[in-house]
């Protein structure tokens, strides 16, 4: 049968696999959004959420939390606490079928555990990673390799980076990219000799490993990004989103520049120039990719210069991205195989037949919805003194509508909006800068110039941050 549709897909499933998908994740909703195509699908989870009983009636949910096997404020918040965990291994022990556990991004030593318990992994290795595709000045290379063009820039010495040297040959702004850390937490916008100057007072700098760095031309425009899928069949991809980066009402801008803070799929304005751009990118990178055994998922950020109408490629991420699992939501709305299921098969090693020209080609298909993540906006720990409210909400007074909600279908009306991955419930901890809960919209958040959210969005993040900020008060 050929896969082209999500009731198609989820008929294969049933039929061809037999192994139990599990997603991994720190919080529940991050490995959501695979429920309408695998009908076992499964999720362990860390950290107890607000949205977790909407979840449950939906997939089968385990939460260490909640069964008191961790204490999360003194855990590590990541994926190896999970699977090292001595219920999640008597568990996968005591299944009749094997499992495939599907992550978002892997450790060495997540690999390791894994390959010591025979557990099939649904991720590439750690070796396309930090040290190889992730790192950006090896990421120069490899576009040189794939025949790509990148921003005009190129690899410096990170030691006696000079401002007016630079100035000549890239103009008063320029940015600067640590080779290693991904999210913005690694970029730095330079306007001017002190900007220079300041970041060398960065403890991120100070402490970097490297000795090289990527120094480019400030380009000013909107910074897109799109999905693409390593197939035995070719490379897939998903059609191309706006990155929400470094809104200040969402995410301190101490911490970095272009930190991520969501993405909007709703009024995609890109010609049919720029989207054969994006075809030519994903298709050449995602080669390159299989040429080195790679498959499954990578992301590409990119950069539009509108003024030439040109999309330059920033960064890989060779794995799971940011969008999801919020991507899944838009593909599955749009009638589209997600493609996070193609992802699943190719690491399963699963024979299937797919029109990757016409699923391609759809992907390009108008779409509506965007999703937002909030961040304590202080580098002070607070204590969460009552829960905060999570669901579908109307943007209209932020009253309630639904409790239990965690998905872009439960929006109908465009003043509505889904608060998920809410971890603010009463008596937890909250970190400097952690992530707080996420926001769904069924419609654009982003304004005209696709970098700034639109007025009433942005009232409506204060308002709720102000809200949330009232289940808070600081750690003494």
């Amino acid at each position: 049968m050929e896969l082209n549709s999500p009731k198609i897909a989820k008929k294969y499933f049933q039929s061809e696999v037999k192994e139990k998908i599990i997603g991994i994740g720190v919080t529940a909703f991050n490995r959501v959004g695979l429920e309408n195509i695998i009908s076992q699908y499964e999720i362990f989870s860390l950290k107890k959420t607000y949205d977790d009983p909407a979840i449950r009636e939906k997939i089968k949910l385990n939460i260490l939390e909640e069964l008191k096997e961790v204490d999360y404020q003194k855990s590590k918040k990541n994926s190896t606490t999970i699977i090292e965990n001595p219920v999640f291994k008597k568990y996968l022990a005591t299944q009749d079928q094997s499992a495939a556990l599907l992550f978002y991004k892997i450790s060495g030593k997540i690999e390791k555990i894994c390959r010591e318990n025979n557990w099939l992994m649904v991720a590439n290795s750690v070796l396309y990673g930090k040290k190889s595709f992730e790192d950006k000045v090896f990421f120069r290379g490899v576009l040189k390799e794939a025949d790509l063009e990148a921003i005009p820039g190129g690899v410096r010495n990170l030691s006696g980076l000079n401002y007016d040297d630079i100035k000549k040959d890239l103009g008063e702004r320029f940015v600067v990219q640590l080779p290693h850390l991904g999210g913005g937490k690694g970029t730095f916008f330079i306007n001017s000799k002190k900007d220079l100057e300041n970041f060398y007072q960065k403890n991120v700098v100070k402490e970097c490993p490297y000795s090289k760095v990527v120094v480019t031309k400030y380009i000013s425009g909107p910074s897109p990004s799109i999905v693409g899928c390593v197939t035995r069949a070719g490379i897939m991809h998903a059609g191309l989103q706006y990155q929400v980066l470094s809104i200040p009402t969402l995410y301190d801008s101490s911490v970095g520049s272009g930190l991520f803070c969501g993405h909007d799929w709703s009024d995609l304005r890109f010609s049919k120039k720029a989207q054969k751009q994006a075809e030519r990118m994903v298709q050449k990178l995602g080669r390159h990719l299989q040429k080195n055994k790679y498959k499954g998922i990578f992301g590409i950020d990119l950069i539009h210069d509108e003024e030439t109408d040109t999309l330059y490629p920033v960064e890989v991420n060779p794995r799971l991205t940011g969008a999801y699992p919020v991507l899944n939501m838009i593909q599955e709305s749009r009638g589209q195989v997600p493609l996070q299921s193609f992802h699943i098969l190719e690491f399963l090693g699963k024979d299937y037949n797919v029109d990757i020209d016409k699923y391609n080609q759809q992907s390009f298909e108008k779409s509506s919805g965007a999703h937002l993540v909030f961040h304590n906006l202080d580098l002070q720990e607070k204590m969460i003194t009552k829960d905060f409210s999570g669901g579908l909400h109307s943007q209209k007074g932020l009253s309630s509508l639904a409790s239990e909600a965690y998905s872009l279908k439960s929006v109908e009306n465009s003043d509505d909006f889904v608060i998920v991955d809410n971890i603010l419930l009463s008596g937890g901890i909250l970190k400097g800068h952690q992530r707080m809960f996420r926001t769904l919209h069924g419609k654009a958040v982003l304004s005209d110039d696709k970098k700034s959210l639109k007025p009433e969005i942005l009232e409506l993040t204060n308002a709720l941050y102000q809200k949330a900020s009232q289940a808070l008060k600081p750690r003494n």
